[in-house]
């Protein structure tokens, strides 16, 4: 039996193909990426960051008759067949959260190898629902961040939830995942991994004119472009938004503050990469150039 992703629907549900002969079966799954090659080297994994020591599998059991044209399963603690998962009782009611990351992850993972043409790259770990970052123990101080080297993001209990993946902005989450959570994160790893190495010592992250220098605006620009991108592809997106936080068709000026975002330096940068890759001609922002001092 294989799941087939490419028909799963972005709430964690999974469609098992027939033939499947007759019978009781005891399934599982786990967030870890199948990359389809044996020996290969996964993608990346999700686990829960509360109890990350392995990623997150869900085990069901089943019972095929040979009338079944298919068999729908729920990496869901509510499915009927759910028997059993690794991560605590009480919290499974987000194991659904979760595989909606893991697919978005993959989508976006996979569409990166194949426009690219990538060669392997480190697993990542992904760590889900953290309110901790899994190597100090400290207090997370952003919604979500990828740590660069040791292969790890990290993705607070706000980005993890699904609401932020429905494409709706509401008082619940502000709706700008995958984008601006696992394919942003996830782009810091293949700029990492592919580009640069530059740690950008004691720069902040999106604090543009701020920092002593560049490197972050560019490290942030790229993970703010590529996702646009994937996004004409993945989900037909027909305009240069980035995930309901700006478009950076526009002329965004470098040396910009945000009332809402701050220092906009790396999306300067984004907006740069779109133009160099777009034949549209891009439109100014907040009409005509600010003069400098």
């Amino acid at each position: 039996m294989t799941i087939d992703p490419s028909i799963s629907s972005g709430n964690g549900r999974y469609v098992f193909e027939n033939p499947i002969a007759p019978g009781t079966y005891d399934l599982r799954a786990t967030l870890t990426d199948n990359c389809g090659v044996t020996g290969c080297t996964p993608a990346f994994d999700i686990r829960y960051a509360p109890e990350a020591v392995e990623p997150v599998r869900i085990d069901w059991q089943i019972t095929v008759t040979a009338t079944d044209p298919q068999l729908y399963l729920a990496f869901d603690w509510a499915d009927p067949a759910t028997i059993d998962s690794n991560i605590s009782v009480d919290f499974r009611g987000r194991l659904d959260d979760m595989a909606a990351i893991y697919y978005q992850l993959r989508r976006f993972v996979y569409w990166a190898k194949n426009k690219f043409a990538l060669g392997p790259a480190p697993t990542v770990q992904l760590h889900a629902f953290a309110t901790a970052d899994p190597i100090s123990g400290d207090p997370i101080a952003y919604k979500g961040y990828y740590t660069p080297g040791a292969n790890l993001i990290v993705l607070g209990v706000q980005r993890s939830v699904f609401e932020d993946r429905d494409g709706l902005s509401d008082t619940a989450s502000p709706g700008d995942a995958p984008a601006n959570a696992e394919w942003h994160e996830y782009s810091h790893h293949l700029y990492y991994t592919f580009v640069s190495q530059d740690p950008c010592a004691d720069d902040r992250p999106h604090q543009g004119y701020y920092n002593k220098d560049t490197c972050d605006s560019v490290t942030e620009g790229f993970a703010e472009f590529l996702p646009v991108v994937a996004a004409q592809d993945l989900d037909a997106q027909n305009n240069a938004n980035y995930d309901h936080i700006i478009d950076i068709e526009q002329n965004i000026r470098a040396w910009w503050v945000s009332s809402q975002l701050g220092p906009i330096e790396d999306l300067a940068v984004a907006a740069l990469l779109w133009d160099l890759t777009d034949p549209t001609r891009p439109r100014r922002l907040g009409g005509r150039p600010r003069r400098l001092s």
